[in-house]
């Protein structure tokens, strides 16, 4: 390792006013608590926005930078660009770098920040189960280690922020490090990466002096560097790099070195190599991600039904033995939804619905099963027949879920459950959206079975296979789906049927007589074929004669 001479005046600020904006108050909306006390220090403070919307709001955690030597709770500058979003935010202050205060404080200051904000759940709207944590620089340091970090609660604390789990859905940042040990980052970089952060970091007040001492503070360095503790388990990271920062090297700067892509790279690369391939990258020209056009853009869809990781339960704030961190596909996250027009405006209507009445039978879909409230056979189809269609337009299973977890099923206690769902999961790729595995949407209906069974226990439930659509290419992802189906089965209170050959021509593909011109909906003459179709199932469970 060699020796160079730094000019601090010239590198003091790890986020450099010619980046940086200038740092104030937050824009727009006034945080909803502000000040709040997380700890027993003076800078174990934070800003809280609170976010409107039904249920638990998920939260975004920002760690401002400033090589944990300066900064501010105040650099979050968009709060509202979640809030729009539901997505409740907190910006977080941590002591700083300084006489008497070296790692892990600044770290561990911002992980009891989560911990608390986890303990406030309940009184502040939390949940729990959807955090993302972001941060720029040192923040995104910060960010990266606790993401990785095992876990840091301890359940039989007798503080019960300490009970909290430290464990987050994901985390995107900005121009982070990923690691902070001289040696490993030296040769990656070159010399200019001896910002004060590295050294005050600890406690040393030179780059000279950091040299001399290495072996003191290795074990120190290696802890606090994320990249020795990224793992399979961990989950999705998001990591952007400005571009005015490029991957040439040696870096031509303090300020080129500390906010490096080849931090990215490298991290990216470990990714790779320990099995966890959630690592994404936002590097100019280098290693640009198609899943994410930026932070924002990963923070908002992880929150509001990404993949990710959760942890389970409450279990930490009982005190009781944290659950394992297990990998959820967004199948499952339930998430309201993104058609305002039938959250809540057509939920809230089929709850009075269902208070007012008494059904036999209940069918649970998307639009297929929506719109034939619109059909003019629908009511000779049922006559008779008490029902409640809880089909909306749009909905996919971590929708279905939301629905039921917010009353769908409440209340009433009727002989027959009918599932169709899938279809919404298999459109071909466009923008803003991503088809999703055939095994994750069974995992999705899955779920839904279980809470129905859960909360009808009496009631029949028959899963029927996706009916055929076309193109081809969405067909062949409705097919594997309904592959798996038959699994769900219990051969008692869970049936499978499979009514599609009613839809099929005779070349095997969707019959276009049947359906619209989408190649998706049924039209009345589908409709028809369907309620033919239904009719001795109806009379098999005794809900027409």
């Amino acid at each position: 390792m060699q020796t160079y001479l730094i000019i601090t005046t010239l590198i003091w600020g790890l986020a450099c006013p010619c980046f940086a904006k200038k740092q104030g108050a937050a824009k727009g909306q006034a945080a909803t608590h502000t000040n709040v006390s997380y700890g027993k220090y003076e800078r174990n403070e934070l800003d809280f926005w609170q976010a409107k919307g039904e249920g638990p709001r998920p939260l975004l955690i920002y760690i401002h930078g400033g090589g944990w030597i300066k900064g501010d709770k105040k650099a979050m500058q968009n709060p509202q660009a979640y809030l729009a979003h539901g997505i409740s935010v907190a910006s977080v202050n941590y002591r700083l770098l300084g006489e008497g205060v070296t790692l892990p404080t600044p770290v561990h200051d911002a992980a009891r920040a989560v911990q608390f904000l986890r303990s406030k759940a309940r009184e502040w709207n939390i949940d729990k189960n959807k955090i993302v944590l972001s941060g720029q620089s040192a923040g995104a340091c910060s960010s990266l280690w606790i993401a990785c970090h095992d876990d840091l609660a301890k359940p039989q604390a007798s503080d019960p922020v300490e009970r909290e789990s430290t464990r987050v859905l994901g985390a995107g940042v900005r121009i982070g490090q990923t690691s902070i040990d001289p040696v490993i980052i030296e040769p990656w970089i070159g010399p200019n990466v001896y910002h004060p952060m590295i050294y005050k970091a600890v406690g040393e007040e030179s780059a000279e002096a950091m040299q001399r001492n290495y072996a003191k503070h290795k074990e120190l360095y290696q802890e606090f560097s994320a990249i020795n503790h990224l793992s399979k388990d961990d989950p999705p990271l998001f990591l952007e790099y400005y571009s005015r920062f490029d991957m040439s090297v040696p870096a031509k700067s303090i300020n080129h070195g500390i906010h490096h892509p080849v931090f990215g790279a490298k991290f990216k690369e470990q990714s790779s190599k320990v099995g966890h391939n959630k690592a994404e990258l936002m590097i100019k020209n280098h290693d640009e991600s198609k899943q994410f056009s930026n932070v924002d853009d990963f923070v908002i869809k992880t929150l509001t039904g990404g993949g990710g990781v959760s942890v389970a339960g409450d279990t930490a704030a009982s005190g009781d033995k944290l659950e394992t961190i297990i990998p959820k596909p967004s199948t499952i996250i339930s998430v309201p939804s993104k058609l305002k027009k039938f959250m809540p405006k057509r939920h809230n209507a089929k709850l009075t619905e269902a208070k007012a009445g008494s059904f036999d039978l209940v069918m649970i879909g998307d639009s297929i099963t929506h719109n034939w409230e619109g059909q003019k056979n629908y009511k000779s189809s049922f006559a008779g027949v008490r029902m409640l269609n809880l089909g909306f337009a749009g909905d996919r299973t971590q929708n279905v879920l939301w629905r039921i977890e917010h009353g769908a099923l409440d209340g009433i206690s009727p002989k027959l459950v009918t599932l169709m769902i899938g279809t919404n999961h298999a459109h071909d790729p466009r923008k803003g959206f991503t088809p999703d595995q055939p095994e994750d949407v069974f995992t999705g209906i899955k779920a839904i079975v279980a809470q129905v069974r859960t909360r009808l226990p009496n009631a029949k439930l028959i899963v029927f296979s996706v009916f055929p659509r076309g193109p081809k290419t969405t067909q062949a992802r409705v097919s594997a789906l309904n592959t798996m189906l038959p699994k769900l089965a219990d051969g008692k209170q869970v049936l499978h049927m499979d009514i599609n050959e009613t839809f099929l021509g005779k070349n095997g593909t969707y019959n276009p007589a049947l359906y619209k011109r989408d190649q998706l909906h049924l039209d009345a003459k589908g409709y028809d074929a369907w309620a033919k179709a239904l009719l001795p199932i109806l009379k098999q469970y005794e809900i027409v004669k």
